[in-house]
């Protein structure tokens, strides 16, 4: 577990401890990111478009119960560029939350993570517009668990 005083906390990552001050702002790195507005992501129904246009996140899905397949609808949320969500077979029905970190100052890589609201098997693809990275996650059926990957995208 790990170790927590105060308003510092420490966070595990790649199989090192990362230590955050709650006391001090988080400033992303542009530097290393990007600057707003490089990215090409184009917004639509399935597609979500997250960190100025970088990221794009796209799902699948399948219920291996009925047969059912299909592909997750975007639901960005409003006033938030790194974190949206998506549904699989009504808007009220949330299905998939997903977050992008830029922790390039801590690690030299952009973090993805989500937390699945359903039991259903899906993959999750994360293509990084800027470089052409992209990475695929996949969930069994059943798991009814996210994942965080503190390596998902090199920023270069």
């Amino acid at each position: 577990r790990a170790p927590s005083r105060g308003s510092r906390s420490a966070s595990r990552a790649a199989g090192h401890w990362l230590a955050f001050d709650a006391t001090k702002p988080v400033v992303r790195n542009r530097a290393l990111a990007g600057t707003a507005g490089e990215g090409t992501c184009q917004p639509g129904p399935t597609v979500l478009c997250l960190f100025d246009d970088r990221f794009e996140v796209t799902v699948t899905w399948n219920d291996p119960r009925s047969g059912d397949s299909g592909v997750g609808n975007a639901l960005p949320l409003e006033g938030n560029d790194t974190t949206g969500t998506f549904w699989f077979f009504q808007p009220e029905n949330l299905e998939l939350l997903v977050k992008t970190i830029d922790g390039t100052s801590l690690n030299g890589h952009f973090w993805v993570f989500f937390g699945g609201l359903t039991d259903l098997p899906y993959t999750l693809r994360v293509v990084d517009t800027v470089t052409g990275n992209s990475k695929e996650y996949e969930n069994p059926f059943g798991n009814l668990v996210g994942r965080t990957d503190t390596e998902a995208l090199d920023p270069e």
